[in-house]
């Protein structure tokens, strides 16, 4: 059950109904469904805040749910029992009500981390430009990657695959000025959908529990292949970039049998045990069905050997950059430490930025330029741009 509302004296909510989050309503009659929508309105359950649905009369509901990978946005007429679907290039999971008008936090097609609303009332045409001119959506032997190519101008044979966080979230395929700024300098940008990810259907997102650092790690695993083969871009000057549980998910396809240029990991999970033991409480849970422990925790010790790549660090030949948030109460700062100190032993050319002032996602400007920079000139050592 997701998002629980009051319209009058009923409750209406999402339920789980196959593979989909469908709209429901219950009163003293018991739950029927309002209406059957061609979305998936359910919530990857990790954070809080987040809107699927809002009431806006007696008659209109607004939806907000994905399909195949798109965010569609959709009217429903409780009245009239009917819905019109609209794609209006936009990511939005916190919005709210306000007269006749539905206000988002989110991305559009040109701008990110922007309030935005729409006008229920003066609707734009169903028919509008998509953007899809500037990526493309691939299958990836069962898994998904949106491929932003390069800027032609400036295209130097290198490609980032961004690892998105989570880790039941999902790639961005609106405006991001990170993907921009690398776009700009010559690199492809790949954000993987990996298994596990929040909007392709209930039963993809819940194909990884339990199997969180297998599942995953094969699929950017494969699209890595998949790269290499494509004769778009040097196998040599792949990078791996990812953040919290994409860092882990990084930091695990790094102990596999892969030979890329080098790899930028922002607080992301090498242990564990540590996760189980130091994060917050309301993920405290989380990492358990993930990994797939069982009842008794019987089988917790060889989760966390298979699975953490601080116990596995010898497997570890790819340089990396890592940046940290001093205050960052999901990702303890020590999980970085430890995994650096032990590369730099191993004799692994490793760089780390801790940041006093930052938590869990970073929030100053000037730290991210930092880290923009400093990325820039770790991945020109060793992608060798002067040959581009």
């Amino acid at each position: 059950i997701f998002q629980p509302e009051w319209d009058g004296n009923d409750i209406i909510y999402v339920r789980e109904d196959f593979d989909s989050g469908k709209l429901f309503l219950y009163n003293d009659k018991g739950k029927n469904l309002i209406i059957d929508l061609p979305v998936d309105l359910m919530k990857p359950l990790w954070v809080t805040g987040l809107s699927s649905y809002k009431i806006i009369s007696d008659q209109l509901i607004f939806a907000s749910g994905w399909r195949k990978g798109r965010m569609k946005q959709i009217i429903i007429d409780r009245i009239e029992n009917k819905f019109d679907e609209y794609d209006f290039n936009f990511i939005s999971d916190q919005f709210c009500v306000k007269d006749n008008s539905v206000i988002f936090s989110g991305s559009t097609e040109n701008s990110s981390d922007e309030i935005f609303y729409l006008d229920t009332v003066i609707l734009p045409p169903k028919k509008i430009n998509l953007g899809r001119e500037v990526y493309q959506t691939e299958s990836v032997n069962g898994c998904y990657i949106n491929h932003f190519k390069p800027h032609s101008r400036k295209e130097n044979g290198s490609a980032i695959i961004k690892i998105h966080s989570g880790p039941t979230s999902c790639s961005n395929y609106t405006y991001s000025s990170e993907r921009e700024y690398w776009r700009d300098r010559g690199f492809g940008f790949i954000e993987i959908d990996y298994r596990g990810s929040t909007n392709y259907g209930i039963n993809y997102r819940k194909t990884l529990d339990g199997n969180w650092g297998i599942y995953d790690t094969q699929d950017v695993i494969d699209v890595i292949n998949y790269l290499s083969g494509m004769g778009f871009y040097d196998p040599k000057k792949i990078i791996l970039k990812g953040s919290s549980a994409g860092g882990f998910t990084l930091l695990n396809s790094l102990c596999e049998d892969i030979d890329i240029g080098c790899a930028s990991c922002y607080y992301g999970v090498s242990d564990l045990g540590s996760l189980l033991k130091d994060t917050h409480k309301f993920e405290s849970g989380y990492t358990n069905s993930l990994i797939g422990v069982n009842e008794n925790k019987s089988n917790l010790d060889n989760l966390l050997q298979s699975r953490s790549p601080i116990l596995k660090i010898e497997k570890i030949k790819t340089p990396i950059i890592f940046f940290q948030g001093m205050n960052d109460p999901v990702v303890q700062p020590d999980q970085t430490k430890k995994i650096y100190d032990q590369l730099i032993l191993n004799g692994i050319d490793a760089k780390m930025y801790l940041f006093e002032n930052e938590g869990h996602g970073f929030r100053m400007k000037n730290t991210i330029d930092k880290c923009r920079f400093a990325e820039e000139q770790f991945f020109s050592k060793y992608l060798d741009m002067n040959d581009a």
